[in-house]
């Protein structure tokens, strides 16, 4: 699944963040969407790259 959204996005990690909602909020319903913004904020703040640090949290 993380594959997928990998392979298929160009454009940074801003562009990863959108399909990982698309994916985990609105097709599988694993999180809320709330959760989804407050894990991306929480990922921003973090060293790294925030894609990274949000497949992380979402692992």
């Amino acid at each position: 699944m993380t594959l997928y959204i990998s392979a298929f996005t160009f454009g940074g990690g801003f562009v990863i963040i959108t399909f990982m909602k698309r994916k985990f909020v609105d097709e599988l319903h694993w999180l809320e969407e709330d959760e989804m913004l407050d894990l991306a904020v929480l990922a921003q703040a973090s060293p790294g790259a925030a894609a990274l640090v949000l497949t992380v949290f979402l692992w």
